[in-house]
């Protein structure tokens, strides 16, 4: 998981004082960036940002959590295909051309499924001040009670703020993911084409 994660930091809305009411959860859907009477402005800017960033950070797992499959399924191809190597070798053509082709169509696809793990966000101006919900700022403060000095000393507009440095964060964690695991699709694509290739013309099983 990338390192803004902030799960567990701040319940919605508590550090407001607000009680979003019962019909708050729903309310985002029904009225879109309009806020629910039950909720003052500053809360529900605060409400609205976490549900950003909790949204921003499930379509990051659930990217991860693809690649993964991906990972897995490449996996397979390339050991049945290197099962039966011995055999295919004899078959000129296909040692020449075809089974170079799925290695570095293999080679290219843990690449990028690698760098869709690994994705780091782009270079973004630093806060003037340590966040309250980044961990390695959080634990980057000497003790909890300097910790707990500095989360009750912040204004409503600076946990905003912070809250927001996290989400553009993630987004551009994001948007790196998405671009690298499209790649590792397109490449685990000519890997299962080539495999089927094998199968047809090669007598693989």
């Amino acid at each position: 998981m990338p390192p803004t994660e902030g799960n567990g930091v701040i319940g919605k809305g508590r550090l407001l004082g607000q009680n979003p009411g019962p019909g708050a959860a729903g309310s985002q859907g029904e009225s879109g960036l309009i806020p629910p009477p039950s909720l003052a402005p500053e809360a529900w800017r605060y409400d609205h940002a976490w549900r950003v960033l909790n949204l921003n950070q499930e379509i990051i797992r659930a990217t991860d959590q693809k690649t993964y499959m991906l990972i897995v399924m490449s996996t397979l191809l390339v050991s049945f295909t290197a099962n039966d190597l011995d055999r295919l070798s004899r078959e000129g053509w296909l040692h020449d051309a075809v089974l170079p082709s799925l290695g570095l169509t293999a080679i290219a696809f843990f690449v990028f499924a690698l760098a869709t793990l690994l994705a780091r966000h782009d270079p973004i101006a630093p806060t003037t001040q340590p966040s309250l919900v980044f961990f390695g700022h959080i634990l980057g403060r000497r003790d909890i009670s300097t910790y707990r000095s500095d989360f009750h000393a912040a204004s409503q507009h600076e946990v905003i703020d912070d809250m927001l440095a996290q989400i553009l964060i993630v987004s551009s964690i994001l948007r790196t993911k998405l671009a690298t695991y499209r790649r590792a699709w397109i490449c685990l694509a000519f890997q299962v084409g080539i495999f089927l290739a094998l199968c047809l013309f090669g007598h693989l099983f």
